[in-house]
């Protein structure tokens, strides 16, 4: 996967045209409100039209900088459509009725201050600011949110399938020394681990965590059987248990024997060893109501793993609707690795899922929360505006305030 600070940068050349494509259609009232405070100041030309198309103009950069710092996540907010039509709708309802109620030009300057009550600072400032925080805290966790279906598929997501021993595991451990005679635990830890160091192999690299490299000589490597080699001045050699003539020892993990001198002085049983706290975050994985599931090849080897960390049930292949954690899938509903195209993590293992998972939940409970919050701001002030208790200039700067109130509101990501 591209760097999450190259897909991310500011100096991104998509960013200029991701505006672009953004501005018009979500800026369109903001503009329309904008010319319409201007017109009001021109026609009536008093300190307070005057006041109102300055609010306006600050009120249409504030929306414009919003829906630049989120254009880095593309694809649909959750902000009703019909908004923009119901705005001017009501522009124009006020317009009439006043009009024809009181006069003409009482009707126009309640038409300007419904229409800039409802411009939609605050509802840009809800649908932008959680995906931008959402944005930089995700970078630092080495997470790229790409496009908003993310948050759709968290949201909507009921499984998570782990796609691989190597989303739960992060490499062999040595579970077990088991020495054919008690006296001899301490030499069968010292060859075993002095040998393992000329074995390049994560079982290998396990085994020589035993002990000390030592003193080797004619080492040598014996495809599928094992390794054999001089520690010490002592002939030794580590291998699968028939080549060394050792009973066969029944275990999901990979079993070797130790052989010193021509005798066979035990066993090392290397067993995957867990990602740190692999366990605990499947725990809350289905705390929060997800199944959770192994995608892998039945084996003894991989039900141990599952059954450590948690996981009841290994399939073969990923459910349809799941949320896929992979290295290697390129498509799923919700794909959690480095090909994700909503949204994307550098480790496709457990801890980075949960971490996107998470995110995109609070990021989406987040903007959902703000934007409800933004739509009873501007529908009181566009209620006091048509009832003529906000004037234009009183209206822009309530539009002005609710973009910055909803704006600190929505900084907050829990």
């Amino acid at each position: 996967m591209t760097s999450v600070s190259a897909a991310l940068g500011s100096s991104s050349p998509t960013t200029p045209r991701l505006v672009a494509r953004l501005a018009l259609p979500r800026l369109g009232l903001t503009w329309l409100a904008v010319l319409a405070s201007y017109a009001l100041a021109i026609a009536v030309h008093t300190p307070g039209a005057i006041a109102a198309a300055a609010l306006a103009t600050l009120l249409l950069g504030a929306a414009a900088l919003l829906v630049r710092q989120g254009a880095e996540v593309s694809g649909p907010r959750p902000v009703p459509r019909w908004y923009a039509a119901a705005a001017v709708g009501v522009a124009a309802v006020v317009l009439l009725a006043r009009g024809s109620l009181d006069s003409w030009s009482a009707g126009a300057m309640a038409a300007v201050a419904t229409l800039l009550a409802l411009a939609p600072g605050a509802v840009l400032a809800a649908s932008e600011t959680p995906l931008r925080q959402a944005v930089v805290r995700g970078r630092a966790d080495g997470i790229a949110l790409r496009r908003t279906g993310a948050l759709l598929g968290a949201r909507e997501v009921d499984t998570v399938a782990l796609d691989g021993l190597e989303t739960v595991v992060s490499g062999k451990v040595v579970d077990q020394v088991h020495p054919l005679d008690e006296s001899h635990l301490r030499n069968l830890r010292w060859f075993a681990g002095a040998l393992a160091h000329s074995l390049d192999s994560p079982l290998g690299r396990a085994v020589a965590k035993l002990s000390a490299a030592g003193n080797l000589a004619d080492v040598t490597h014996h495809p599928d059987l094992g390794i054999s080699g001089s520690v010490d001045r002592h002939p030794t050699r580590i291998g699968r248990l028939e080549w060394l003539g050792l009973e066969p020892v029944t275990s999901p993990w990979d079993v070797v024997g130790v052989e010193v001198d021509g005798r066979p002085l035990g066993y090392v049983t290397v067993a995957d060893a867990l990602r740190a706290g692999a366990a605990e975050r499947v725990a809350a994985l289905r705390a929060d109501g997800l199944d959770v599931l192994l995608v892998a090849v039945p084996a003894p080897r991989v039900e141990a793993v599952a059954e450590q960390v948690g996981i009841a049930t290994v399939v073969t292949e990923a459910p349809r609707d799941a949320a896929v954690v992979s290295s290697r899938a390129v498509s799923a509903r919700l794909l959690l690795g480095p090909a994700g195209q909503d949204i994307g993590v550098e480790q496709a293992d457990i801890a980075s899922a949960v971490t996107a998972l998470e995110l995109c939940r609070a990021t989406d409970r987040t903007q959902r929360r703000s934007i409800r919050i933004a739509l009873g701001w501007h529908g009181l002030a566009a209620v006091l505006a048509a009832a003529g208790l906000l004037a234009a200039w009183p209206a822009a700067a309530v539009a002005v305030v609710g973009t910055g109130v909803v704006w600190g509101i929505s900084r907050v990501l829990r």
